[in-house]
């Protein structure tokens, strides 16, 4: 074959080529570039790096923060690093998948230069008003040398609970090259968190006969689930309220679904049965209802689980999502994966574990639900709920959440909050 040939038919491959297919191709040479047995016999004085720690109270917002060091990472070409600072190690990929196993450790890193940390939080319009957003906001924002060569020799990226990723092509400052990787990483309408979740956590745990929860999660998969729906139940909120809305929502995502098996997961297992009776109720029909209660957990499996529990009791009595017992924490890891491999997700709004279950896997449909979507303004602020307008878009009682990649609807930083506090103000200035 001419090589004129040849040429033109890679050309018509580059034209065909959608931005999924991008997105693939990038993430693919990223972990070839940049995984832990990249960094075999190379002077790692040479490279430059982003430093991850699975940080945080809840099961969401931990795999928040690494995620977005890894969309760091990947838009810079940089390498991902695995924080295991004691203060940080919280074991979570004991829960999830092998990190370790892809990634490399920070600690095997030789330092030759000096390491920054940036921090992020709250992430919302009032903390831009206030400052109090923490030194990786107005790092991301306004700092022309974010994550280029010349910034830090490790850039460590902590706290950063929600997906904000996306919101650094805002620096009108940013190195172009970083800008065109960022954008070929988020094209509109692609689940790239789900795809950064996937090239962060290998192999997954059903895939992996030794993991903790292989036997558990397979066990409680042996059929399809038509709707994976998480309810999460917070504090001082009219939980009937909360489990109304749940179920109209998981009507609405059903529609049309004769004989439904849902799994359902939840931070209140005594809320089951009557969770149950409204999803019923509001779909007209009888259904099928899966769980997993960590209660009942056989004893032999309990053991095993708690012999290979968190030993950061720290971390342990700060994640109260998981309960205060080994086995439920592992079984809040297997409700996660069992939600997020149903064919349908419903999730509550504003919470992360939630929006990535809805990622993770990739199911052919997400919804959000708003659980007190009844109040308004001040009342919503007496539940420990942020302002309706505090949210992304226009708030309803359930809609499709898939069809807005690359943002979540929860995020309470906008890009058009950030772009005004860049622009106005002199805020990059001060």
């Amino acid at each position: 074959m001419r090589l004129s040939t040849i040429a033109l038919l890679l050309l018509a491959q580059a034209a065909t080529a959608t931005p999924v297919d991008d997105v693939d191709a990038m993430l693919r040479t990223y972990v070839r570039q940049h995984s832990s047995t990249s960094l075999a016999d190379i002077n790692t004085c040479d490279r430059r790096f982003v430093a991850a720690d699975f940080w945080g109270k809840g099961l969401g917002n931990s795999v928040n923060v690494a995620l977005n060091a890894l969309a760091f990472a990947v838009a810079s070409n940089r390498t991902l690093l695995i924080s295991d600072d004691a203060r940080f190690r919280a074991g979570f990929w004991k829960y999830l998948g092998d990190v370790e196993r892809r990634w490399a450790l920070k600690s095997q890193i030789r330092r030759c230069g000096p390491e920054v940390v940036q921090d992020f939080f709250p992430m919302n319009r009032r903390c831009l008003e206030e400052k109090t957003c923490g030194s990786g906001i107005k790092w991301m924002l306004c700092d022309g040398r974010a994550l280029s060569h010349s910034d830090a020799h490790i850039v460590h990226i902590r706290s950063a609970v929600t997906w904000l990723a996306p919101l650094l092509g805002e620096n009108s400052a940013l190195d172009p090259y970083i800008r065109r990787r960022l954008r070929i990483l988020f094209p509109k309408g692609v689940n790239t968190w789900g795809k950064l979740y996937a090239t962060l956590l290998d192999p997954q745990p059903e895939d992996a006969p030794t993991h903790p929860l292989h036997d558990l999660v397979r066990e409680h998969s042996a059929q399809d689930f038509d709707l994976g729906l998480h309810v999460r139940h917070r504090r001082s909120q009219p939980l009937d309220f909360v489990d109304r809305h749940a179920a109209n929502c998981a009507a609405k995502a059903l529609s049309g679904v004769a004989d439904p098996v849902i799994f359902v997961a939840t931070d209140r297992p005594s809320r089951l049965r009557g969770l149950f009776t409204k999803v019923e109720e509001a779909l007209g029909r009888r259904c099928s209802f899966k769980f997993l209660n960590a209660s009942q957990l056989s004893p032999d499996v309990r053991l095993r689980l708690h012999s290979i529990a968190r030993t950061d009791e720290r971390a342990v009595q700060m994640g109260r999502d998981w309960g205060e017992h080994a086995h439920e924490r592992w079984a809040a890891a297997a409700d996660f994966l069992l939600v997020s491999r149903s064919r349908r997700v419903v999730g509550t709004l504003s919470s992360s574990y939630s929006e990535l279950a809805a990622a993770a896997r990739g199911p052919s449909e997400a919804w959000l639900f708003d659980p007190i979507f009844q109040l308004k303004g001040r009342r919503r602020a007496r539940y420990n709920w942020p302002r309706s307008d505090e949210y992304l878009g226009q708030v309803s009682s359930c809609f499709r959440s898939d069809a807005t990649w690359p943002l979540p609807q929860y995020v309470r930083l906008r890009p058009g909050h950030a772009r005004a506090w860049v622009r106005g103000g002199g805020a990059c200035g001060v």
